[in-house]
């Protein structure tokens, strides 16, 4: 059984190498600590629906695994995620339009 890094920064990195190299679980593991804050995020934006809000986060994280080879470690992931959710999700107000 292996120790995780002390090291959030390395833990990070260790899963995002993985996640690059086609672990889908990695790529989860990195999703998952993001979704309550861009939920939340998206229903002060005035995605009401919790259903609604989960779609668009989705949505996101399916876009972010296709361009994921693009993400150079710049920043945290949480935040190239929710950078990549603002510039690729339509905004909520024609999330609820679509409908």
């Amino acid at each position: 059984m292996s120790v995780p890094p002390a090291d959030p920064r390395q833990a990070e990195a260790d899963l995002l190498a993985k996640a690059k190299a086609g672990d889908f679980q990695a790529f989860a593991d990195l999703c998952e600590p993001c979704r309550k804050s861009v939920c939340s995020y998206l229903a002060g934006a005035g995605l009401a629906d919790p259903a609604d809000a989960e779609d668009v986060f989705m949505d996101a994280i399916l876009r972010a695994r296709k361009a994921l080879d693009a993400f150079q470690g710049g920043s945290s992931f949480s935040t190239w995620l929710t950078t990549c959710l603002l510039y690729t999700s339509p905004s909520p107000r024609d999330k609820r339009q679509s409908r």
